[in-house]
Formats: structure tokens, sequence, C-alpha cells
């Protein structure tokens, strides 16, 4: 979100850069396409912020908009493809079998031509190098949180037997009974005695 709102202030600023009447001012629509949830569960794929009052809910203006097209949100109610937008999201989710994007295609010109350039991309070699590359470090940036989530985790429930292991020998129980209790090594239990 805050990203978001960072890209708005610099693009309303070069719109703005050449002394203007404020109402030749050009109207400023941010799209944020997410391939994550990220509003409350219950919004709609698709969600529009403006500036309003806040105890009345009236609109100031339609300047500025800040819009969330969320794909996971999408694809779980997908339905038929009948709007522009909801051919668009088609095309961004790889959502639609080749017959319907050919289709789709035919109808949409702006997809029509986003399906060419794709096609033409992916042909010279350097730019798909590098688009693999980048695709390659996020799933390897994603794979490392994953990793360090669960590693963490797994850290987080050893530690916890450790303090109900010490727990456990301060009542006055067995080393035995410790182990058996927690699931830690009879042996390490020791050493947490002798702490």
């Amino acid at each position: 979100m805050r990203q978001s709102l960072g890209i708005i202030k610099p693009t309303k600023s070069l719109l703005i850069s050449a002394p203007k009447r404020y109402k030749d001012l050009c109207r400023t629509v941010t799209i944020n396409v997410l391939g994550f949830s990220f509003l409350p569960e219950g919004q709609k794929h698709h969600s529009v912020f403006g500036f309003y009052d806040i105890s009345t809910g009236y609109r100031l203006n339609r300047d500025m908009e800040v819009h969330f097209l969320e794909l996971p949100k999408w694809k779980a109610n997908k339905a038929i493809l009948q709007t522009p937008m909801d051919k668009w999201l088609a095309y961004l989710t790889n959502s639609a079998d080749n017959a319907e994007m050919e289709e789709i295609a035919m109808n949409e010109p702006a997809i029509k031509k986003a399906l060419k350039a794709e096609e033409i991309f992916l042909k010279r070699d350097k730019e798909r190098y590098l688009y693999e590359m980048r695709e390659k470090a996020l799933h390897d940036y994603a794979s490392a949180i994953s990793y360090a989530k669960e590693e963490g985790i797994l850290k987080g429930r050893v530690e916890e037997k450790r303090e109900t292991a010490v727990r456990l020998l301060a009542m006055g129980l067995s080393v035995a009974d410790v182990s058996a209790g927690t699931g830690l090594a009879i042996d390490e239990v020791e050493k947490l005695k002798q702490n």
C-alpha cells in the first residue's frame, strides 16, 4: 500500500512540472495488479479507493484513484469472461486455454496487441533470459523466506520444549519423565538439568 502511494506522488508531480492552471491538471489513476490477497476477506477482487469524507462517505472528486486487482480472489470466483476486465484478468492469470485466449484476442484488440508483444519478447534471447533470471530470483527469494519461517517455527518449538523441560525439572520431575513429556532426548534433558 505504501509503495503504491509512493508511486502516486512522483507521478502527480511529473504531471504538474510545468506551471498549469489547477483545472488543467490530469486525473491520476493507479492500478495495482496483485498476485496475492491484500485486502480483508470479503472484499471483491477489484477495489477502488479515492478521496472521501470519512464521516459522511461523500466523495470529494475523481481526480485520484487507487485500484487493487487481487488475482487470487478473481481466480477463486472466476465466472464467464464477459467484461473487458475479466478478459484482461484471464490473460494476466493465464487461466484461459489457448482457444479461449484466441477468441478473446479477436474481440479485444489491446489484448491481441499484448499477446503479440509477449510473443515477440519471448523470441528475443537476451530479454527472455533476463526475464527468466528475474523470475528465478523471485522464486528463490520466496523459497528462502518460506524456509526461514519454517526454520524459525521449528527452532521456536525446540526452544519451547527446552523451556518446558527446565520448568518440569524445577518442579522435581525425573529426567526420564521430562524426556517422555517433552520429546527431548535424555542426554539433552540432563544437560538442561546441569545448567
